[in-house]
């Protein structure tokens, strides 16, 4: 775990106060990890990974950099097997906590302090992603209202590390590139990337509720405040004047269920690059619903042995606290839990 060398930073998240965001982020370091390459071919005017996108949920403490980038390894394997039923997808999803654990600075035991992108993205290619389905499944949030944050206070991790070391290393991608421009945004997208974007955000990001987000004329990209990771999965050149897409971790009462459009100069303003997510189209035959390769897909065994078949787990509603204002929402789990079901 990282030793806590930035004091700025003092958040209290979900289950807390203010700010659900979390990313720490080092310009040296970005710049020095190898960036997407433009393409010289033409590029389509619209492209969009939302179909392979998993049924959202409101992220754990600053946990956003973690959720954006389980997120996007849930997506590139659906998108290697096919799959565009949301409920298939989700069953896919790999843990935040996870990967938050193992990159979190020393003192950090509630989630609080963030994570340094460039320490998770290393340690994601090296190590790989371990499945929802061996972590947070069957008993924390967000398939309970515990979540391990909270419940372990960040000193524990269940049930085995090692053995989830074990199960991750089957789940490695092949790299993950940066991207500064809009023009290697839409090149990684259109190669089927989902591209964890960096965001300083201003006050009116936290309110959208519609498909667009329009800033306020007055506001300003400010760095002095802490960085927020969401998840670019789509672009259109003939709408809005041309805009990016993104999926949030704010929960599906946030913009569009969970996702908003931001034109292109908006984009430029208020993000300073992004993290594209590369792995070789691969497509294991599958036999049952259980694959015979594990490189793509998690594996069903734990899931279908779980106590959520004989009922020991329940739908419910959560009392989430998230955003600017300390605004509290609610997120009912019981369209989540109906993937974890046969």
């Amino acid at each position: 775990m990282k030793k806590l060398h930035i004091t700025a930073f003092v958040f209290i998240f979900l289950f807390g106060k203010t700010f659900s965001q979390g990313l720490i982020f080092d310009s040296a370091q970005f710049a020095s990890r190898t960036s997407v390459k433009i393409t010289r071919g033409a590029l389509p005017k619209v492209y969009s990974l939302k179909k392979f996108t998993p049924i959202g949920f409101p992220q754990v403490g600053s946990t956003c950099v973690a959720q954006s980038f389980a997120t996007a390894r849930t997506i590139l394997a659906a998108k290697s097997l096919g799959w565009i039923d949301k409920q298939k997808i989700t069953s896919l999803y790999f843990s935040p906590y996870y990967i938050y654990y193992r990159n979190k600075m020393v003192g950090d035991v509630n989630c609080n302090y963030g994570l340094n992108v460039e320490d998770a993205a290393k340690d994601v290619l090296k190590n790989g992603f371990a499945p929802i389905a061996e972590v947070e499944y069957p008993n924390y949030y967000p398939f309970t209202s515990q979540a391990l944050c909270i419940e372990k206070s960040g000193t524990d991790y269940p049930p085995s590390m090692q053995e989830d070391e074990d199960i991750a290393a089957n789940y490695k991608i092949d790299e993950i590139y940066t991207v500064t421009t809009i023009q290697q945004l839409k090149t990684a997208l259109a190669a089927g990337m989902p591209v964890a974007v960096i965001l300083f955000p201003p006050s009116s990001f936290s309110t959208v509720k519609t498909d667009l987000w329009t800033p306020l004329p007055t506001e300003i990209l400010n760095k002095n405040i802490m960085a927020h990771a969401v998840l670019a999965i789509g672009y259109d050149d003939t709408k809005y004047g041309g805009c990016i897409e993104i999926m949030n971790s704010w929960g599906d009462t946030w913009g569009n269920k969970g996702f908003v459009s931001l034109k292109y100069k908006d984009y430029a303003k208020f993000f300073v690059g992004g993290y594209a997510f590369y792995m070789k189209d691969k497509k294991p035959a599958i036999k049952d619903n259980v694959p015979e390769k594990k490189d793509n897909i998690p594996s069903r065994k734990t899931i279908d042995s779980s106590p959520t078949y004989r009922g020991t787990v329940t739908p419910t509603t959560i009392n989430v606290r998230r955003g600017y204002g300390n605004s509290t929402i609610k997120f009912n789990n019981g369209e989540l839990l109906k993937s974890f079901k046969k």
